[in-house]
């Protein structure tokens, strides 16, 4: 499949760079699977729209500031506007996700917009919310470049943990970008749904369970479990017009760690995985891992084995797929059946004169 991500950083401040920084990270788990990928940073609509007719993609993530009529791109301009069907000023851009599933992490679009161009526009599928969607922000990115985008800097020194910061920030849009890699993983759109519901259960599940050090991490971990309640019930995914149910997907997601998790995936499965030559279990298998360079073996009879190398950052998450060749039977090999068995008949054949 082709992915277009556009990565867009402003909206009126920099909140838009909160879901683009995670849609970045994804986009390295969806080349990881074999998958076309673009990134557009900082789109305006006309870049938008150059992307989608270049490349071409199947599927197209945006962030922007939306409506029941309306979704924005970089520095809240116009993108796609409905005013036939949802009230706003005017018809815009309606056409441009034809034949397109859509993942839109806006406020609001999947109450109208989603199943406008859905019904009448030839939308494929459109991911959205119906209400406004909550996260985490605590400003703007600093002049060496990093802020708290991503958890790549903590605002709270001392009284939050680095990964408790980055947990906090991310898992709001990470839960909706899984939408993608069910999608990479080959699931139906509502088994993609239903991955991408089951990663704010794990998110869920994560905060309630969490033991915190201080009082400003317990009040941390309560506040994003809130938000993280709030924004799993209004997720919708649109078809021909209508809201459509998330059906069970066929795997689970990596399990959520402050170490590495490194989810590992055989086609076929059943594969044993050796990490640094110590076996870890069979596929599909997620390792705990701290950071650092590691050597990932898989072996299947019958099957090549592979191996490649890998660097995995503490409180991140990985996927990795290996595809297994069957081995090549070598004509030596090949011969040494039909003479086994000439050998066999040969035994049997001096038995029977033995026995008379």
């Amino acid at each position: 499949m082709k992915f277009l991500i556009l990565s867009t950083q402003y909206g009126a401040w920099c909140e838009l760079e909160y879901g683009s920084c995670v849609a970045r990270e994804i986009a390295e788990i969806l080349k990881e699977l074999g998958h076309h990928v673009r990134i557009v940073m900082k789109p305006k609509p006309e870049d938008a729209n150059k992307a989608i007719n270049e490349f071409a993609p199947d599927v197209v993530w945006f962030v922007g500031h939306g409506n029941t009529f309306i979704t924005t791109l970089e520095r809240l301009t116009h993108w796609i506007v409905d005013k036939t069907h949802c009230g706003g000023r005017e018809d815009k851009n309606l056409n441009i996700l034809k034949g397109k599933i859509a993942n839109a992490l806006s406020c609001l679009t999947a109450a109208c917009l989603g199943k406008i161009l859905t019904k009448y526009y030839g939308c494929n599928y459109y991911l959205g919310y119906e209400k406004e969607f909550w996260f985490l922000w605590c400003g703007c990115a600093g002049p060496d470049g990093f802020g708290c985008a991503c958890g790549r800097w903590n605002p709270l020194p001392g009284a939050v943990r680095d990964f408790v910061n980055r947990f906090a920030v991310i898992c709001m849009h990470e839960s909706n970008l899984y939408f993608l890699v069910g999608l990479a993983l080959g699931f139906t759109p509502e088994q993609a749904h239903g991955y991408s519901l089951k990663r704010f259960d794990q998110w869920i599940k994560y905060w309630e369970n969490f033991k915190f050090k201080t009082g400003v991490e317990r009040y941390v971990a309560a506040l994003t479990l809130r938000l993280l309640k709030i924004d799993r019930d209004i997720q919708r995914l649109c078809k021909n017009g209508e809201y459509v149910k998330p059906e069970e997907p066929p795997t689970d997601p990596p399990e959520i760690t402050e170490y590495a998790a490194v989810q590992v995936l055989s086609e076929p499965s059943g594969a044993n995985i050796y990490v640094n030559g110590e076996l870890q279990g069979t596929t599909p298998i997620t390792l705990k891992l701290k950071a650092g360079e590691y050597t990932i073996r898989c072996e299947l009879s019958g099957y090549k084995p592979v191996e490649r190398k890998i660097r995995v950052k503490e409180a991140r998450t990985y996927i990795i797929k290996f595809v297994l060749k069957e081995e090549e039977i070598s004509p030596v090999k090949m011969m040494a059946i039909p003479l086994t068995l000439v050998g066999l008949g040969c035994i049997m054949a001096m038995l029977k004169r033995l026995s008379r």
